[in-house]
């Protein structure tokens, strides 16, 4: 399924399958020039890496794998999740903070946008920018024990 989504992907340039491809990544309207980029970037991405990214996404042992490796990084993480999102259910991003909470001592903060989906740096710029300037604040000055 994903190959032959590579290969058909120009037709996302027109419509109605534009609307349809950015509308199953969204829940609230986008302006128009984020949604030409949105379709441009999936239209000239490379197919053999995207084929990959398609491929990984959905195997248990690279989900696993992916799990283990945020859950351990050793630096504040923010964890945004869109929950009206269809592309990517949200409940992985909220399992992988709490996984995190349990076996992490570095500060790990949620942030839930109820309203928007796959997209919420453009679906929501100005609460997306506060949560954003709000987590580099809480950071500012935050230094590892081991330097």
């Amino acid at each position: 399924m994903i190959s032959l989504s590579m290969n058909i992907k120009g037709l996302f340039r027109f419509e109605p399958f534009k609307s349809l491809f950015i509308d199953r990544a969204i829940a609230k309207p986008i302006e128009s020039r984020y949604r030409d980029i949105f379709v441009e970037d999936f239209i000239t991405s490379d197919n053999k890496a995207s084929e990959a990214v398609g491929r990984f996404t959905t195997d248990p042992l690279t989900v696993g794998r992916y799990t283990r490796e945020v859950v351990g990084i050793r630096a504040p993480l923010l964890c945004i999740a869109g929950m009206a999102d269809r592309t990517i259910p949200p409940e992985g991003m909220i399992t992988l903070y709490e996984r995190r909470k349990k076996q992490c001592e570095w500060p790990t903060v949620l942030e839930t946008f109820e309203d928007v989906g796959h997209l919420p740096m453009l679906e929501d710029l100005p609460r997306f920018f506060m949560v954003l300037q709000r987590q580099f604040e809480s950071v500012r000055g935050f230094r590892c024990k081991d330097s």
